[in-house]
């Protein structure tokens, strides 16, 4: 099984995570070490240590090494895990900065819909999308989930 180098453990914030076996290395694992090493962090804190600490990683180690490879398909990872719910816990602190939605204006009318828009978004994607707003309306109200961000 191939390791790390010192010289690398070095430049990481977090070698004792780096130190484990290759195969031990994942999302969840990582989440428990960071948690453990700093109880008052969110999961926000921890995905942005992860992908500096993977980022020293790939950029440290030659392209068809297996600790290089694994270190791309945990930053794949990471990038599709930030995903538009997360399931909250009695310590998450959902906190929306209500100042920052006054100051920017909203217009009062919907726009008219061209022909070109309606071609790109025909009836059936818009009622798709209505009912997962709806869905999504409804998972919020039971407190079940929290909605970060939604783009197309």
């Amino acid at each position: 099984m191939e390791k790390i180098s010192t010289k690398v453990l070095k430049l990481l914030n977090a070698p004792d995570y780096w130190r484990k076996p290759l195969d031990q290395w994942d999302l969840a694992s990582w989440y428990d070490y960071y948690k453990s090493k700093n109880p008052k962090s969110s999961k926000h804190e921890a995905n942005n240590s992860l992908a500096k600490e993977l980022e020293v990683i790939i950029n440290n180690h030659k392209i068809r090494t297996p600790i290089h490879q694994k270190g791309v398909l945990m930053q794949r990872e990471l990038r599709t895990s930030k995903t538009i719910f997360y399931f909250k816990t009695e310590d998450d602190d959902v906190h929306v900065d209500d100042d920052r939605a006054k100051k920017r204006p909203r217009p009062t009318e919907k726009p008219a819909i061209t022909k070109g828009a309606k071609r790109l978004f025909p009836p059936s994607y818009a009622n798709k999308l209505a009912e997962a707003k709806a869905k999504i309306k409804e998972l919020e109200s039971q407190n079940a989930v929290s909605f970060l961000y939604f783009s197309f």
